[in-house]
């Protein structure tokens, strides 16, 4: 694994924030949430959503008071769950489900971004999900320090928007719509599968 591979000194828990009302304190230097399942509006004003919402709050809190930082990775489901929360962008349901492995184009803050550093544009990533984030105001991002960092890919021949893919949230938080934690050789048992 890769702290084996670096040899680090590194460890970590898993938290069920929607199931069991796990919750992380502040202990941990880095935060990664994942996708869903569901809507990203299913947990509107429940508790977990909450607890979900004050974890964030406090990371940035924390953040803005003390040099050593805290770091956040979102991902799908929890991306979703942030641009609501920080009101970038509007959150619908598509169309039609995406899922499979599809071209994501870097924005010019994209390109500029060391996560992304040495990914070709257009990249490719596995998508899978029912709901976007469509409908950016760029006021909205500037007034939070927010930046876009991808977007879905371009389709000409398709009269929609095209929806964001990533945003730095913050110096010390950003989200992906898209998987990158999906692996090649399980996306290829999916694909496999008849259905």
């Amino acid at each position: 694994t890769y702290h084996e591979n670096k040899e680090l000194n590194l460890t970590f828990d898993l938290f069920d924030l929607r199931k069991k009302g796990e919750i992380p304190d502040l202990s941990f230097d880095i935060f990664i949430s994942s996708g869903g399942p569901g809507s990203p509006f299913d947990g509107e004003e429940e508790k977990w959503e909450n607890d979900f919402f004050t974890l964030l709050d406090k990371i940035d809190n924390f953040n803005a008071e003390n040099t050593h930082k805290k770091h956040a990775f979102l991902i799908c489901h929890s991306f979703q769950l942030a641009c609501r929360k920080y009101k970038l962008g509007t959150v619908t349901k598509r169309k039609s489900n995406a899922f499979g492995i599809f071209p994501i184009s870097l924005t010019i803050d994209g390109m500029h971004e060391l996560l992304f550093a040495g990914l070709p544009n257009p990249f490719y990533s596995v998508d899978s999900r029912d709901w976007q984030v469509v409908q950016p105001i760029q006021t909205d991002f500037e007034g939070k320090g927010a930046k876009i960092l991808a977007i879905e890919k371009e389709r000409p021949h398709v009269d929609l928007e095209r929806c964001i893919m990533a945003i730095r949230f913050s110096e010390h938080m950003i989200g992906t719509q898209f998987h990158p934690e999906a692996d090649p050789i399980g996306m290829k048992m999916y694909l496999m599968l008849e259905e």
